[in-house]
């Protein structure tokens, strides 16, 4: 068993194997990454990072020897990964537009490049076993942002031939193709929401597609033991539905529940799940997702707490929560604002929220506060929250609208992008050229000025309150990130009274605290500021 150790916080692992017949333990590697996979030989493939924390080399360690190197990416604008199967291990490269992966052999002695590597084309390969024949499926933008679906033999780079399963269509984003017996399944995202489709690998045209039966929930293909030639199990779960295991006949698609976790004391018919589209100033519908007790009103009367992320293409799962349920019901309804910038609807919400495109995040948040605060939510008890390149969001409508809020809780905020930004020694630096832009660039850094948080401070604003947090094991968001832009805030005269930078000295990485205690004693101070700022009765 292999198992990765950190004991502050910083991502950075210690790498162990255990025999788990004689207890021996063997110390592997230390600044190992995520992703390991292991071999169907029993060797070991594991990666290590570089000082900007830029996973960048691949090892391969045996049983009774040393970590050899086999492969070190030396462009600092792509990131390594691993994963396996039962037909090997895929090694990949990607930057923010272009990927290559590459077929591990069994003894790690060469790097079958699958379908090579040409600037903005990104694909995503799984190898498979077709009839007794190794062939691999992919995932590939080559047609389209949003994908196709290929099949295709050696997989040598230049020599496989592919053939097309399943065709591009426009709003449908396809992720990840893989064999279930002998049927393919596909994670997608279409209209918001999470799908999987589903065929025979011998008869594409026999596609069908599961959707996720929770409002606004999430749907995830698992590795469950009950997976087989006939069914599949899928993780669902909501912001409001605990999560639940479930198996999916692959022909006829009908389902079974194999295990729900169990919620004591809680009501799912007490709560509310809805999603509501909102005009942005150019005319663009945004998505928001509307989460309450059903007792809350929507109807002006009631405080809110509006959430967004909006970068990286990603999506913001919704994961079932008992905190949120506990602010819930002190009859705060919780937005969340699918802006720009994200991947909700298909590559190109990413592509036009990104780079000269970014200000659209901010005004399409901006944008849904307006509207939630025209007859929604009370308009004068909104306080927003992000987190990470969230807080950058946040940060940013709060520079660009500071009237608009009650409070701003900015948790690990990148806040400083354009002074970061210069330092391509800093963490993931490199890797972030093509999402936010290049400030040694004039044109970039023309429109990163036009919204970066700290060369944006407004004007101290009465009654509105600021809450930033950080700890310093974070080796993604530098402590001192959210440290100047609190300091800059002071320096404009904000107060005291009004700005709190919560900066943790103890074990925790990129998001809350590790350990369930320090976990939990975060949220508390988080969300009792959170309804302190909302000033909800009876607190």
């Amino acid at each position: 068993m292999a198992a990765a150790l950190d004991v502050i916080g910083s991502e950075s692992y210690s790498l162990q194997v255990i025999d788990l017949d004689t207890r021996r333990i063997d110390a592997v590697a230390e600044h190992v990454y995520y992703g390991a996979a292991w071999s169907n030989d029993g060797d070991l493939y594991f990666l290590t990072h570089d000082e900007s924390f830029r996973p960048s080399r691949l090892w391969r360690w045996t049983p009774g020897g040393s970590a050899i190197l086999l492969y070190e990416e030396g462009d600092p604008q792509f990131h390594l990964n691993l994963r396996g199967n039962a037909c090997g291990v895929v090694l990949s490269a990607a930057s923010r537009l272009t990927s290559e992966e590459w077929l591990i052999d069994d003894r790690g002695e060469s790097l079958r490049s699958i379908a090579g590597r040409s600037e903005g084309h990104f694909y995503a390969a799984t190898p498979v076993r077709i009839e007794g024949e190794l062939r691999y499926l992919l995932v590939t933008d080559d047609e389209g942002p949003d994908g196709r679906v290929m099949v295709g033999g050696t997989g040598v780079a230049g020599e496989a031939a592919w053939v097309e399963l399943l065709p591009p269509v426009s709003g449908r984003r396809l992720y990840r193709a893989e064999l279930r017996g002998s049927h393919v399944v596909v994670e997608a995202r279409r209209d918001v929401e999470p799908r999987l489709l589903v065929f025979p690998v011998a008869d594409p045209s026999r596609c069908q597609e599961i959707s996720c039966d929770v409002p606004e929930g999430t749907l995830r293909l698992t590795t469950h033991g009950s997976d087989n030639d006939t069914h599949i199990a899928v993780e669902v779960e909501s912001r409001l539905d605990p999560p639940r295991v479930e198996a999916v006949d692959l022909s006829s698609l009908d389902r079974q529940v194999l295990w729900t976790r169990e919620v004591r004391a809680y009501d799912r018919e007490s709560y509310l799940s809805e999603r509501r589209g909102f005009t942005a100033a150019d005319g663009v519908e945004i998505p928001v997702t509307i989460v309450r007790r059903r007792s809350t009103p929507l109807d002006g009367s009631a405080p809110c707490l509006l959430y967004g992320y909006g970068a990286w293409e990603t999506v913001i799962e919704p994961e079932f929560d008992p905190v949120l349920i506990s602010l819930l019901d002190q009859g705060v309804v919780f937005a969340h604002a699918h802006v720009r910038g994200g991947g909700e609807l298909g590559r190109r919400w990413w592509l036009n929220g990104r780079m000269e495109n970014k200000r659209n995040s901010f005004d399409d948040f901006i944008s849904v506060a307006e509207h939630l605060g025209r007859g929604f939510v009370d308009p004068r008890k909104i306080v927003i929250r992000g987190r990470s390149a969230g807080g950058l969001l946040v940060g940013g409508a709060f520079s660009l609208r500071p009237d608009l809020w009650s409070g701003v809780l900015a948790e690990v905020p990148f806040v400083d992008p354009v002074t970061t930004m210069r330092d391509l020694r800093a963490p993931l630096v490199a890797v972030e050229l093509d999402e936010w832009g290049d400030p040694r660039r004039a044109r970039d850094e023309h429109w990163m000025l036009r919204w970066s948080p700290f060369d944006n401070v407004p004007d101290p604003q009465p009654g509105v309150r600021i809450l930033a947090t950080s700890t310093i094991h974070d080796s993604r968001v530098s402590i001192w990130e959210p440290a100047r832009w609190v300091a800059h805030l002071a320096e404009r005269g904000w107060g005291t009274d009004q700005v709190l930078f919560r900066a943790s000295l103890e074990p925790g990485a990129h998001a809350v605290p590790e350990g369930r205690r320090l976990g939990v004693r975060y949220l508390a101070e988080v969300y009792g500021w959170v309804l302190d700022v909302l000033n909800v009765p009876g607190r």
